[in-house]
């Protein structure tokens, strides 16, 4: 009940589902701030810098929302949205998707892999 709650709330804030999920995934903050940068709600000229490949859902709201570029450290293994059997990320077969998405795998893979296991504990 309460992530509907929370959910609820944040489309009050963004009016957007994609949006919403977006901040749900990442927190408000960074959305917000991305909105405020940009002056606009689209995200299209955007850059997603992450420690870990975007896991399935992640990728499908990259898509929607149009994100150009994604750079990321580590693979997610059987549930990336680039090296999995599904890679949503880098699909050429869905039509609504026109627009490709760059993607930078691998930046600092071992420095990730090392925090990742340190957040552990």
């Amino acid at each position: 009940m309460a992530a509907a709650k929370y959910l609820k709330a944040l489309h009050n804030e963004f009016g957007d589902w994609l949006l919403v999920i977006a901040a749900y995934n990442s927190g408000p903050g960074y959305v917000l701030k991305a909105i405020k940068k940009s002056g606009t709600k689209d995200l299209s000229d955007y850059v997603l810098y992450t420690t870990v490949e975007p896991c399935f859902m992640c990728s499908y709201v990259i898509r929607e929302t149009r994100i150009a570029r994604v750079v990321f450290g580590a693979k997610a293994g059987g549930i990336g949205g680039v090296y999995s059997p599904y890679p949503l990320l880098t699909a050429t077969d869905i039509s609504r998707w026109q627009t490709l998405v760059q993607v930078d795998g691998g930046l600092l893979e071992t420095d990730c892999l090392q925090w990742l296991q340190k957040a552990k504990g």
